[in-house]
């Protein structure tokens, strides 16, 4: 199995079993979500429960709605929750873009 074809097969199970639909200029998209991660750190006045989420949109979704891609530090809302792209990349096939987000501290 060619490295692609093992991107491809691992995109299309995480579009089937974490699904997600976003907006894009007006359009709503179907996209794949890494799930949701939760963990907890120890902070001033106790502890920090995290939360972080990945989507893998695809690219063309951005190009036929005449979108530029997030940057970093742009405000993305799931499920009622506001998080904040930490990182953006391009899966090396091109065909979906990597949307890393973290959602402030509880």
């Amino acid at each position: 199995m060619s490295a692609a074809s093992l991107l491809a097969a691992g995109q299309r199970f995480l579009r089937d079993n974490f699904p997600a639909v976003i907006e894009i200029g007006g359009a709503r998209h179907a996209c794949a979500t890494s799930g949701l991660r939760r963990g907890m750190a120890l902070a001033d006045g106790g502890a920090e429960i995290s939360r972080a989420v990945s989507f893998w949109v695809p690219l063309q979704a951005f190009v036929s709605a005449g979108q530029s891609i997030p940057r970093e530090q742009t405000p993305v809302y799931w499920e009622g929750e506001e998080y904040t792209v930490e990182s953006v990349s391009v899966d090396p096939a091109r065909i979906n873009v990597i949307l890393a987000c973290t959602a402030r501290p509880q």
